[in-house]
């Protein structure tokens, strides 16, 4: 993918490798600065997926996340990676982490995470290859990135180069009614993907956080009396946060990155979110007896 932005509208602060602070994740960093010799350190794959996945349950999709835990034995990438295994009769031995007996992996287990692997990439390559199309021809949005401040993007997908970019240029701070609702919208989302304000007492909206939660998604929850359900739903008309795409029912009041709505139900939460562009279904339980305590 290429990201086309000119340096001087970046207001980053960077150190002398020149990667952004706010780049940087703390704790257990996916790119690592090495002073003594002077390098940047990419994440390795088994750093990559873990973040993936821990990025996917904060944000209220935990089903995703296993998702995406099944997709990526770390234990059998170890192995390979590190020229540490034996193949034998019986299947992969593998060492374990922190010493002791080997462990064994069958010949079908493997065949089963090297399939749902390559299966996993090819899905994620198709899907990626369908949302670059929907930039084509170029869509302008106002927005930012990191710390900078709101301005107008450019993203284009070129099917014929083969380049997806984006790019920007802009004196100062841009913002439209549509970025200043986005905004609203989104600091009542909590940092995650759905946000639910049941009615203080209603079973009813207790139900229907339940089916959306079997459904995979963790919701920011805030429970709310009479008086500031009310307070909330006048806020919602006072900055257009209404999602349109639906019709007004009397229900559960969830807001998503389109805008609040009120569901009757869990079933009509397909009708919320997009469809999407790949299905992916895997048995979630899968891979997972057959790894060692320690990671391997």
């Amino acid at each position: 993918m290429l990201a086309s932005t000119p340096a001087s509208i970046l207001n980053h602060k960077t150190d002398k490798s020149g990667i952004p602070f706010d780049s940087v994740k703390g704790g257990t960093a996916l790119v690592r600065v090495r002073k003594q010799p002077a390098a940047i350190i990419g994440p390795n794959a088994n750093k990559t997926f873990r973040d993936l996945a821990d990025t996917a349950k904060e944000i209220g999709m935990p089903r995703l996340a296993k998702l995406l835990a099944n997709a990526f034995r770390d234990d059998i990438r170890n192995g390979i990676a590190h020229a540490d295994y034996v193949i034998w009769s019986d299947g992969l031995r593998l060492r374990r982490r922190n010493g002791g007996n080997v462990y064994i992996i069958s010949h079908e287990d493997v065949l089963s995470a090297v399939v749902r692997g390559i299966a996993f990439f090819d899905i994620l390559q198709d899907h990626n290859r369908t949302a670059m199309g929907f930039y084509n021809p170029p869509i302008e949005i106002v927005g930012k990135f990191s710390g900078n401040f709101p301005m107008p993007w450019t993203i284009h997908s070129d099917p014929v180069k083969g380049t997806f970019s984006i790019s920007g240029s802009s004196p100062g701070p841009v913002t439209t009614p549509a970025y200043l609702r986005q905004v609203e919208i989104t600091g009542r989302l909590g940092g995650k993907v759905l946000a639910a304000f049941p009615r203080q007492g209603n079973s009813d909206d207790e139900i229907t956080i339940n089916g959306i939660e079997v459904a995979g998604y963790e919701p920011h929850v805030v429970p709310l009396d009479p008086n500031g359900f009310d307070d909330l739903l006048k806020q919602v008309e006072h900055h257009a946060m209404q999602d349109d795409r639906r019709t007004k029912e009397n229900g559960l009041l969830i807001a998503s990155p389109f805008g609040f709505v009120q569901l009757a139900d869990s079933s009509a939460l397909d009708d919320l979110l997009p469809p999407p562009i790949t299905e992916v279904l895997f048995d979630e339980a899968e891979g997972a007896s057959d790894r060692p305590a320690d990671g391997g």
